[in-house]
């Protein structure tokens, strides 16, 4: 059966904030840069990204299980707060928030690149479902992979391709209205 769950969560915050981290190109120095260089690159790139486009590729693992879960699709961010998740495997599901409220529907129920930087992000404070965050970072500053480390070593990593910033985006994409006969969830 179709089923739709409405709820908020902290960690949509979190993903959102990791989406658009990205900064812009570098100075021109031969040098590497250090982390806090990388970072402070990463916090201006985000500022100046209005929207992003991209399609990902996600696994997921739990500690003490060979099990692995796997999921791609496409992306859609808006800022403030708009973000639209569209799976396309291993089953079609839609997450939506629209700033106020999320909205899903299931419709059932790597090795990295030698030429991204990579930097370590921890929450300044305890963040109650996220450890730290890996970030692979392309040599135009564009998050190209994201890894999700929780309290209880599961990761989510998340792959992104065919990044487009800054293009419009209709208010449509942030609206969802669920097929007849599904039943709706409040949280």
């Amino acid at each position: 059966m179709n089923r739709i769950a409405l709820c908020l969560k902290p960690l949509l915050s979190l993903v959102v904030g990791g989406m658009f981290l990205a900064f812009f190109p570098g100075s021109g120095q031969c040098a590497a840069p250090t982390p806090l260089e990388l970072a402070q690159k990463l916090q201006a790139r985000y500022e100046e990204t209005k929207t992003m486009t991209a399609d990902f590729k996600q696994s997921t693992s739990v500690p003490m299980t060979t099990r692995k879960r796997l999921g791609a699709g496409k992306v859609v961010i808006s800022k403030p707060g708009r973000i639209r998740w569209d799976y396309q495997t291993p089953d079609k599901q839609v997450l939506i928030s629209d700033g106020k409220k999320v909205s899903m529907y299931l419709a059932e129920e790597r090795q990295g690149d030698a030429s991204l930087k990579a930097i370590k992000l921890v929450p300044k404070t305890a963040h109650p479902q996220v450890d730290y965050l890996h970030v692979w970072i392309d040599d135009n500053f564009m998050v190209r992979r994201l890894e999700i480390v929780d309290h209880f070593g599961s990761i989510t990593d998340l792959a992104f391709s065919n990044i487009s910033r800054n293009e419009p985006v209709s208010s449509g994409v942030f609206v969802f209205t669920p097929p007849l006969g599904t039943e709706i969830i409040e949280q």
